[in-house]
């Protein structure tokens, strides 16, 4: 960032190293900013379009792209997580980290089925991977075929032992619960041998990252004509440190 020109010099030691470097002070913050993030005639709201970059922003709003920077300082959300991803891309990232089935199971999973086994079906095998107890899942990999739902599957234990599973339904691990809530939003547990309650709401996984990343499109920017005073003051500042 362009900003970070402005931050001054220091000696610093990089791990055991015995040779000093001259490397930018990081640390140094300017107070201005702070001031101006809690001044309300210094900054107005914008929402972040779909697939819109720091610098198209900037060039929009004050006809200069390395003014990007200033969107970081002004908003602790995406400094500290980044900036939203394009609904595509946060599809896609869901997907990745997420590519398994998932088994959903009113029985008690609490010691059967355990990581690593293989489970049998009518037209599939798969390697269990882990389980959510509380929310009564089952996470696998296919090996082959496929499983469906009402379906039961079979397993044997280290032990020799078979176990059996009834499985209720069967879906994507990205489109599987991840937490449910209750009407107000606040996240609950549920008994996973009854299900959800009727006003208990499912939040799954592509649900989730979706939300998230929605919720750092509404920032906070500096003003048209309050962008180079306080710019230049931030310079100054950061110049006297």
């Amino acid at each position: 960032m362009a900003y970070f020109k402005y931050f001054p010099k220091i000696f610093y030691r990089f791990g055991d190293t015995a040779d000093r470097s001259i490397a930018q002070n990081l640390t140094a913050y300017a107070d201005i900013l702070d001031n101006v993030k809690d001044a309300t005639s210094f900054y107005t709201d914008y929402y972040i379009a779909d697939g819109e970059r720091p610098d198209h922003v900037a060039y929009k709003l004050y006809g200069d792209a390395n003014l990007h920077w200033t969107f970081y300082f002004m908003n602790d959300e995406i400094r500290e997580r980044g900036w939203p991803l394009p609904y595509a891309q946060v599809q896609a990232k869901v997907e990745k980290e997420h590519p398994y089935i998932v088994l959903n199971t009113s029985e008690d999973i609490v010691n059967k089925f355990l990581t690593h086994q293989t489970i049998q079906g009518a037209n599939g095998t798969a390697e269990v991977l882990h389980r959510h107890v509380r929310l009564g899942q089952v996470v696998v990999k296919m090996v082959s075929g496929s499983f469906s739902s009402g379906e039961q599957l079979d397993s044997t234990n280290n032990e020799g032992v078979l176990e059996t599973l009834l499985v209720n339904t069967v879906e994507p691990e990205h489109k599987s619960a991840r937490f449910y809530t209750d009407i107000e939003g606040n996240i609950i547990d549920i008994d996973p041998y009854l299900g959800p309650g009727v006003n208990d709401i499912e939040v799954t996984h592509e649900e989730h990252y979706h939300q998230q990343n929605e919720s750092l499109k509404q920032i906070r920017v500096l003003r048209k004509g309050n962008i180079n005073s306080v710019v230049r003051a931030i310079q100054d500042s950061m110049g006297k440190l």
